[in-house]
């Protein structure tokens, strides 16, 4: 059936909002399973750590069999990928990015044919992204509710998928070494540059995030993004690689003379990168001491995915961030930061008026459910006293309009995640109505149709006295967390995956306005994401603000690992970067991508910091994006056609 001759619901009354009426099937509404953990999740004891290693041998193994190689180029290739992924969060070795890609080139160089250096620097990939990314299959076992080795088999899957990046470079890199002779110092960065730039990954990451906690080295994000981090790294493994080759192997003094003279060279730009990066860092230190403060407190509730999607406890939650609010307020916050989607609530009293009169705003707002509108203009705060549960509200005979807002207990403005709907004019539900479906009675039946509404990951920002001062809707949403893939062209899929979320992105990328400052905000892992970051950027934020929720994770490496991707921003833009998360971590980071402060996995917590206003010109980056990406991209595109003409595969030397 085609959407446009889909049977249209009958429209709320006139007299009632229209949420209480629309509203029938919110995305995780429903109540968990009662097996279900409460509090933070801790998943991970259903899968023991010993359970995928165990599998990672079998898969060894599995390989030995099937592809019957040289046994020892096990070794080189195994270790690049743990090099790897010891390098990054939450292990932080960071000096291994310096040499983590020498035993892959070692063996890529053995190999006989492109075919089986591909094979083989798939091998390193996998080893490096399964090291990384291991948590996936808690996330597909507790929330996906699969068996656990279905899960497992769709983590090893994809980070196959993840590893196929490493596969395109040690093919590359074996092909033109052959053909071209090219010294390892130029073309290792050349083709990772080029490769990173171009291969699509489920979960983004590039390999200089593994230097964040290493902040000297990380500064040249500011000029070239993080692909340049990443090029000093492949100049420092090709000289090493070829010192260790020719020194070890080689007796031809020319070979020796060049390995040297390519030594020296990574010498120097290491020096000069980590040189460049320390004298900034002095520079923007004093900027930042220079620059206007704002107290900005951040709230981490600690409540689990399970806790946070049970309708029992939706009120209890709120009063966990009100009453870490409330403390912060006392420390003397001017601003409050809580994560996405924390205020979850049965009831909104909002109102639309469009007016900045509170009289009005009170007087006219009305009872929503579980949804704020969009275009809502003010949400009615509580002036009622903080009481330390729900159950003490209902003793107290606290009224539902105070119980369930945001800010009570406080009056400071505050910055929080929630979702919102936005009701389809005729015209839009007529040519373009969701694919998701909601339960109305038409004609005395109950019968299933088109949601006549969308949805929306939203952050929003209220002054003191409850009055919205800017919304911001997330524009990058996580496929098959947020929306399925392809579901425009296969609207049935919504019917087979009814739980599946279908939210709406957002059009636009603005900085919310804060006084006489700019607040520039993010959602979930569009901090993760260079391009968004510039996006963000050219709206000329003074801050930068994600707010996120990591509890789908558990107690694992994924919050770090998260962290350590976004710091990335900070020094790309220049800007400060606060993360407020619902269970870990949550942090300030500073313009140089220094971690000031930062919470744990484990308990409530509150964090407070006077956070300077960065007021200045866009960095290069910001301005030409990924150039040296596109320029490595070109350069290695004509190696190729070079390397294809010559047709020939010279002896090696």
């Amino acid at each position: 059936m085609s959407k446009s001759s889909r049977r249209k619901p009958p429209s709320p009354p006139a007299h009632a909002p229209a949420a209480s009426v629309a509203l029938k099937d919110p995305p995780g509404s429903a109540a968990p399973k009662a097996a279900g953990p409460p509090g933070a999740d801790p998943w991970t004891r259903k899968i023991p750590t010993p359970v995928h290693w165990v599998l990672t041998l079998a898969t060894f193994g599995l390989w030995a069999i099937v592809w019957r190689n040289p046994a020892v180029l096990w070794v080189p290739t195994t270790l690049s990928g743990a090099l790897l992924f010891l390098s990054f969060a939450d292990w932080d070795i960071w000096p291994f990015g310096f040499f983590f890609v020498v035993p892959l080139m070692f063996a890529v160089e053995r190999c006989q044919t492109a075919k089986q250096a591909f094979w083989w620097s798939l091998w390193t990939g996998w080893v490096a992204n399964y090291g990384g990314f291991y948590w996936i299959s808690g996330l597909l076992a507790d929330f996906g509710q699969m068996p656990w080795f279905a899960a497992v088999a769709i983590c090893l899957l994809m980070n196959l998928f993840q590893g196929l990046s490493f596969a395109v470079f040690g093919a590359l890199f074996h092909t033109l070494r052959r053909r071209l002779l090219l010294p390892a110092i130029l073309l290792a960065p050349l083709i990772w540059v080029a490769v990173e730039l171009c291969m699509p990954l489920i979960f983004p990451y590039y390999l200089g995030n593994s230097q964040y906690t290493f902040t000297p080295m990380i500064q040249i994000a500011e000029l070239f993004g993080p692909l340049a981090v990443g090029a000093v790294l492949f100049i420092a493994n090709g000289a090493i690689y070829e010192a260790l080759k020719v020194f070890a192997l080689d007796r031809i003094a020319v070979l020796r003379r060049r390995a040297g003279i390519g030594v020296a060279i990574a010498a120097v730009v290491v020096a000069a990168n980590i040189g460049y990066g320390l004298v900034r860092i002095a520079q923007v230190q004093a900027e930042q001491e220079a620059a206007p403060k704002v107290k900005i407190g951040m709230v981490e509730a600690d409540i689990g995915i399970w806790s946070k999607e049970n309708p029992e406890k939706l009120a209890n939650n709120l009063i966990i961030h009100q009453t870490l609010s409330r403390t912060l307020a006392d420390q003397g916050a001017e601003l409050i930061v809580w994560p996405e989607s924390s205020f979850q609530s049965s009831i909104v009293f909002a109102s639309v008026a469009q007016t900045d009169d509170l009289a009005d705003l009170h007087r006219t707002a009305v009872e929503y459910r579980l949804w704020i509108p969009s275009d809502a203009t003010y949400l009615r705060p509580s002036r009622a006293p903080l009481l330390a549960s729900d159950a003490e509200d209902e003793r107290a005979g606290i009224s539902s309009a105070d119980r369930y807002a945001v800010q009570r207990g406080f009056d400071v403005p505050i910055l929080f995640g929630g979702i919102t709907f936005r009701l389809l004019s005729d015209e839009e539900y007529r040519d373009d109505p969701p694919n998701k479906k909601m339960s109305q009675i038409v004609d005395g039946q109950i019968v299933t149709v088109p949601r006549n509404y969308r949805v929306y990951n939203t952050a929003m920002l209220l002054d003191g006295q409850g009055r919205v001062q800017g919304t911001y809707d997330k524009t990058y949403l996580l496929a098959f967390g947020e929306f399925i893939p392809l579901a425009d062209l296969f609207p049935w899929v919504y019917d087979l995956l009814p739980a599946a979320s279908e939210f709406t992105p957002g059009e636009r990328i603005e900085a919310f306005k804060f006084g006489e400052h700019n607040l520039g905000v993010m959602i979930c892992y569009e901090d993760i994401l260079p391009a968004f970051g510039r996006k963000l950027a050219a709206a000329n934020p003074d801050v930068l603000i994600n707010v996120t929720n990591d509890a789908w994770f558990g107690k694992t490496a994924e919050p770090y690992l998260h962290l350590a991707l976004a710091t990335f921003r900070a020094v790309e833009t220049r800007k400060w970067l606060l993360r407020s998360t619902n269970t870990g971590v949550s942090a300030f980071v500073d313009a140089t991508g220094e971690i000031r402060a930062q919470t744990s996995i484990h308990d409530a917590e509150t964090l407070a910091f006077d956070v300077p206003m960065m007021k200045g010109p866009p960095t290069l980056y910001v301005r030409i994006g990924d150039l040296i990406g596109y320029l490595a991209l070109i350069a290695l595109a004509a190696l190729v056609a070079l390397a294809i003409k010559k047709g020939r595969r010279p002896s090696e030397g």
